[in-house]
């Protein structure tokens, strides 16, 4: 495990993409809820913008998406969009000069950007352990996935694979020394001394 040296910042861990369309899903209800019993240019900010959401969300290829159009980068180019529109509201006049409606809209682009911020929108590769019938140790280029057998072993099983092998090949190198050396004491005591 590499380690960071001290003092530097440690690496922020970052949520599944499911979990930010669950939070995505509760924030476009509280947002269309809020927007319905709103008045003014608050409740079309809101509604607009929960509406959006919400299409976002169901359009997505993603486990929570409904259609599955729309990749994760454009989901969260989307998302972006969403929270520039939020921010930018009041300087366009949607929101008329009502302080609490121009902090809720604020407040609710922050939240957005947070979300964004802490959203894993690449899923982390698993690569299977290189296993082959004619090589039995991890070879650079190599996958497990050219034998399906061999790609449905976890972790631990590669692992017994690769130190069994490893085993097996001291065990080998030991049985030839040994044989080797039999073998000299034998051509030894054939050998007539002169």
């Amino acid at each position: 495990m590499v380690k960071s040296p001290p003092g530097a910042p440690r690496p922020r861990r970052r949520a599944h993409f499911v979990s930010h369309e669950i939070a995505e899903y509760a924030i476009a209800a509280a947002v269309i809820a809020a927007g319905a019993h709103a008045s003014g240019g608050l409740s079309h900010e809101f509604l607009v913008a929960g509406c959006l959401l919400g299409a976002l969300n169901l359009s997505s290829k993603a486990p929570l998406g409904l259609f599955k159009v729309i990749g994760r980068h454009a989901h969260h180019a989307g998302d972006i969009l969403i929270a520039v529109f939020l921010a930018a509201s009041p300087f366009f006049g949607f929101v008329k000069g009502d302080i609490v409606s121009i902090l809720c809209s604020e407040a609710l682009a922050v939240l957005l950007i947070a979300i964004e911020q802490s959203t894993r929108y690449v899923d982390k590769k698993v690569v299977p352990t290189a296993v082959t019938e004619t090589n039995l140790v991890d070879t650079p280029g190599a996958s497990g996935s050219q034998n399906p057998m061999l790609a449905s072993f976890g972790p631990i099983a590669s692992r017994t694979v690769r130190t069994s092998a490893r085993h097996l090949g001291i065990l080998t190198g030991i049985s030839r020394r040994t044989i080797r050396a039999r073998k000299a004491q034998r051509s030894e005591q054939s050998t007539p001394s002169s």
